[in-house]
């Protein structure tokens, strides 16, 4: 584990210097908005209430992996031609902080029978001097790749699995996402990038809801979050023992601040953080 986590420090550095050399990344997103849909409560059968949340921001596939409730802090990767993962901190019922990763199991074998069931045309480069046929084709393909983009994420398979995390890493996490969404700045001219990855990091912040969704960032602190993040979801997936420690100084590193402010985590201030602990992921 602690070999893992220096190679993963390694690698994070190596990161750094690349991004020094190139800044830009894709386009970005960021949006902040209401946590709550509307005025409407939700009155548990433990007594607990909260509001309807908001998941407009949410994909089709985002909402199969995080459409119950708006965590603390979501992480989400959907990459062009891979399995998507994901990541959320949250209380659950007995008041612990938990960390939920999932991911698809059955990628490949969805886009198989989807790309049987919704083919692509293709066309010879004889058939390029047919501007018809070209256009046609086009309109073809692209009609059926909404298709498949609409088809898939209920096909998907999700593997879900949690583990406990101390207050001080919950801590770190939840401090660390909130700053890298609020000091997040886009180039002035981001790079053309038609697939690559696309990564969204999202919080609760008193009522609100804020999500910095990135197309391939390159940007230092979006990389190295995006490595850390990746690594635990791993780490929880495989059933490796969370070195928290390590983990809370790697965060520490990774943040400009340095330090975290001494404000007390969503779980004191937050009130979703707080209707959050009726979630029990059993």
């Amino acid at each position: 584990m602690k070999k893992r986590l220096l190679l993963l420090a390694s690698m994070l550095l190596a990161a750094h210097k690349a991004a020094e050399a190139q800044q830009n990344g894709g386009r970005f997103l960021k949006r902040i908005e209401n946590n709550y849909a509307n005025s409407v409560r939700v009155i548990e059968p433990d007594g607990s209430v909260h509001g309807m949340y908001n998941f407009d921001s949410k994909s089709e596939l985002e909402k199969r992996f995080f459409g119950d409730f708006n965590a603390p802090v979501e992480f989400f990767v959907a990459p062009s031609f891979e399995r998507s993962s994901g990541l959320r901190l949250y209380r659950d019922s007995t008041g612990n902080w938990m960390l939920e990763a999932k991911q698809v199991t059955n990628y490949r074998e969805v886009e198989d029978e989807l790309t049987k069931a919704f083919p692509l045309m293709s066309f010879s480069a004889e058939q390029f001097r047919d501007s018809t046929l070209i256009d046609s084709s086009l309109r073809h393909n692209r009609a059926m790749i909404r298709r498949i983009r609409t088809e898939a994420p209920d096909r998907y398979r999700i593997e879900a699995k949690k583990v406990p995390v101390g207050e001080a890493l919950a801590k770190q996490i939840y401090e660390y996402t909130t700053h890298l969404i609020n000091r997040y700045v886009g180039s002035e001219y981001p790079d053309m990038v038609f697939d690559g990855e696309q990564i969204t990091f999202r919080s609760v912040v008193g009522y609100d809801l804020w999500t910095l969704t990135l197309h391939s960032p390159r940007s230092h602190e979006a990389e190295k979050a995006t490595g850390l993040y990746r690594q635990l979801i791993a780490d929880i997936l495989t059933g490796q023992v969370i070195d928290e420690e390590q983990y809370i100084r790697l965060l520490t590193s990774c943040d400009s601040r340095r330090v975290v402010r001494e404000s007390q985590p969503a779980a004191t201030k937050n009130p979703s953080v707080q209707n959050s602990r009726r979630h029990s992921r059993q």
